[in-house]
């Protein structure tokens, strides 16, 4: 295990990042570990573990750095609430999926190990050294395993032609029995009754040996790189060439700089960069190296896309400057956020190359940037996790993915009673928020920190929709088919056809983008078609109708249903469970007939037609889950078309 450490400032604004090579957690369940009393965390590809501060999210990634065999518990480890402290005993248990970054030489011999779970469970006391408990999920499609007791003696059974096929056998002392292996076969019988050989072929004894296995290769490719965002490691001002070369690892900043223009970094490579050629070579080395780190960071970081750092040979140094309008600075005198985003996208982009298949854990990013830095550094965060699992904590609302509410996590602090007596606070975990506007959630609300009031839903491109039905319509397909990138563009409800134009001319006058989408009916037509005053233009506005050529019939969104689904979606609102429904005409028109045949009010008509359209939307939901639309459902080609529209007009 290697393990690398800096120590911390007083700085209080940092970063752990801790990287488990070649790992895939699924979960993890943490007793009486710190804040944590008994709780389990489900992970995905990318985690957002969010709550207020010492809510426990640092502990998490914390937890995770114990799946270290040499990192024993610390005193400070145990919850100090525990009825047992200080001689109480903490549990850790990791959930991990198996594949040929784990285990890759065991997997050669048993590949019905990839995938599966494997179980480990790390307990023990701060004052004695941990333990470890490790154990497959299941055993199916495993065979039995022959164990070779006496190797001379099991070469002796056969020829040397049919010995090639136990080549590794014999080097492991072990193998899997194969579908043509058949053991009641000489010389196997023979084998087993003189102990040459033994069978393992029963769940019990198979689990605890391929476990055993599992773990010694799993741990021998477990390795932790502890960063940690340091200001003093951060680009200095004046960097002598000499102590570059020999101590690279005061100038860590400027180390990986090259290494993104692609130098060389060993010690004989900058030499020969910096100290073997003539001045008016480095110069133009240093220019190219400019050139490389000032075009990534125009790309990367929209709120300082003119900010550019200047390195310049002078004699036995590199001076290095950060310039903006016409500006130089000294790197040390910049703000925090921008130190920490830079000090952030150097750092992972020299490790771009070797970084794959890692977790990494992410403590608090961009604690001190601007919203539209925050959104940077999320993408950021999704590039790393193309060949990455990332897992990270935060309590700003613009670190939230709301393309994927499925990957918060919520943590809460909650006083612990017994006795009628407070045992401190312990942290509490949601594994998922039900709502389909992650916004509107009051547990995340609540652990973000903010009231509804306090966060617009309004973005800098924005697709205005008739009502809410449209709007939770198209989230929900789009949570499941991802077609529109829902921090780039939000989805506003206007109440109404006749609120679009009014809704849109507002966000236009305060310089935001909107695209609007009607409905076919006679009143969504008759405002797309309106030319009244402050109307809006056709180029930012479309109808159903006008998504796609089969759409012709259509008028709401209703009628993307099919009359299956609208027939048993009606039998459950008893107000209109006799209505009869057929194809020959729009859904919403059958309705309003109903409703006027019936004498039914107006105020009731609408918590009737709301009602229907909650139980459409659950009904729909069910089917996604049970992946039973296909991609070309005319639900699915509705959101497509509005994806292309919005694309369009980009």
């Amino acid at each position: 295990m290697d393990l690398l450490y800096s120590s911390s400032n007083s700085y209080a604004s940092y970063i752990i990042l801790i990287f488990i090579q070649m790992l895939n957690l699924k979960k993890i369940q943490i007793k009486n570990y710190r804040s944590f009393v008994d709780e389990e965390i489900l992970f995905d590809n990318i985690t957002a573990i969010v709550g207020p501060n010492e809510g426990g999210k640092t502990n998490i990634l914390k937890a995770i750095s114990h799946l270290d065999q040499e990192n024993s518990f610390q005193h400070d480890d145990l919850r100090k609430g525990s009825k047992d402290y200080p001689d109480g005993k903490i549990e850790i248990q990791y959930e991990i999926i198996l594949n040929d970054k784990i285990i890759p030489e065991l997997l050669s011999e048993v590949p019905n190990l990839n995938n599966k779970t494997f179980i480990i469970t790390k307990k023990g006391k701060t004052s004695e050294d941990a333990s470890y408990e490790y154990k497959l999920l299941d055993l199916q499609n495993i065979d039995k395993i022959i164990l070779i007791k006496k190797v001379g003696n099991f070469k002796k059974s056969f020829d040397k032609a049919e010995l090639r096929a136990f080549d590794k056998a014999l080097q492991n002392k072990w193998l899997i029995k194969s579908p043509t292996l058949n053991l009641t076969k000489t010389p196997f019988p023979q084998l087993r009754k003189k102990k040459d050989i033994s069978v393992l072929d029963n769940n019990k004894s198979l689990n605890k040996f391929l476990s055993e296995k599992i773990f010694e290769e799993l741990q021998s490719n477990i390795k932790i790189y502890f960063w940690e965002y340091n200001k003093d490691a951060f680009l200095k001002n004046i960097v002598s060439i000499n102590e570059l070369i020999t101590t690279p690892g005061k100038f860590i900043a400027v180390k990986n700089i090259f290494k993104i223009a692609g130098w060389n970094t060993s010690p004989s490579g900058l030499r020969k960069k910096l100290v073997d050629l003539d001045a008016s070579d480095v110069a133009v080395l240093l220019k190219n190296v400019e050139n490389e780190i000032n075009k990534l960071i125009s790309k990367t970081w929209r709120q300082h896309k003119e900010l550019n750092i200047s390195i310049q040979h002078r004699k036995e140094d590199l001076l290095i400057h950060l310039q903006e309008i016409n500006t130089l600075t000294k790197p040390e005198l910049r703000s925090d956020g921008l130190k920490w985003f830079l000090s952030f996208l150097i750092n992972f982009r020299a490790r771009s190359e070797t970084m794959s298949d890692y977790i990494i854990l992410i403590d608090e990013p961009a604690l001190h940037l601007h919203p539209r830095g925050q959104k940077d550094v999320l993408s950021e965060i999704k590039g790393l996790a193309r060949n990455n699992q990332v897992i990270y904590t935060t309590h700003q609302t613009f670190m939230i993915d709301k393309n994927h509410p499925d990957r918060i996590r919520i943590l809460k602090r909650q006083s612990i009673k017994s006795d009628g007596q407070d045992y401190y606070f312990a942290s509490k975990v949601t594994n998922k928020i039900n709502t389909k506007d992650i916004t509107t959630d009051p547990l995340l609300r609540e652990s973000l920190g903010f009231k509804i009031s306090d966060i617009s839903p309004i973005n800098d491109k924005n697709l205005l929709v008739e009502g809410r039905f449209d709007r939770n319509l198209i989230y929900l397909l789009n949570q499941y088919f991802p077609s529109i990138d829902l921090d780039e563009y939000s989805i506003i409800s206007c109440s109404g056809a006749s609120d679009i134009k009014k809704f849109g001319n507002f966000l236009i006058g305060n310089e935001l983008d909107i695209y609007c989408l009607y409905d076919s009916d006679t009143l969504g037509m008759s405002n797309y078609n309106d030319t009244s005053e402050n109307y809006l233009p056709k180029t930012i506005k479309t109808h159903i109708k006008l998504l796609d050529d089969s759409f012709s019939d259509l008028e709401t969104p209703e009628d993307l249903f099919g009359v299956s689904v609208l027939k048993s979606s009606i039998a459950k609102v008893k107000e209109i469970k006799d209505i009869e429904i057929s194809n020959k005409q729009p859904f919403m028109k059958q309705l309003n007939i109903f409703f006027q045949k019936n004498n039914i009010e107006k105020e009731a008509r609408y918590i009737i037609k709301h009602n229907l359209e909650d139980i459409l939307l659950e009904s729909l939901k069910d089917e996604l889950e049970q992946k039973n639309i296909p991609i070309g459902d005319d639900l699915i080609k509705y959101l497509k078309a509005i994806a292309s529209k919005l694309d369009k007009k980009s």
